[in-house]
């Protein structure tokens, strides 16, 4: 949200802007999805059902939130035009 806070001050387009920061960050917010969620899936190969329970879950909400923040987030603010304040660097 950061990124297009930024990318927003350029132009003030809020599809442009969700265009760049996704190009800017997409590849490092994946990695790190695929990498927790993968951490995560070993959790199944336990004997002990609540761990074999929490490994899965968290797996399935990790890509839950993957695939929002990839795709829902950028259409709800290019629908919804919510107010950005603009980033400024401070002086």
């Amino acid at each position: 949200m950061e990124m297009t806070r930024r990318e927003f001050a350029k132009d003030r387009d809020y599809r442009a802007a969700s265009h760049r920061a996704i190009a800017s960050v997409g590849r490092a917010i994946v990695s790190t999805s695929v990498v927790i969620t993968a951490g995560f899936g070993v959790l199944p190969l336990s004997n002990f059902l609540p761990t074999i329970y929490f490994g899965v879950l968290t797996g399935i909400t990790m890509l839950t939130a993957l695939i929002s923040v990839l795709f829902l987030l950028p259409a709800c603010l290019i629908v919804f035009k919510p107010p950005i304040r603009v980033w400024r660097p401070k002086e």
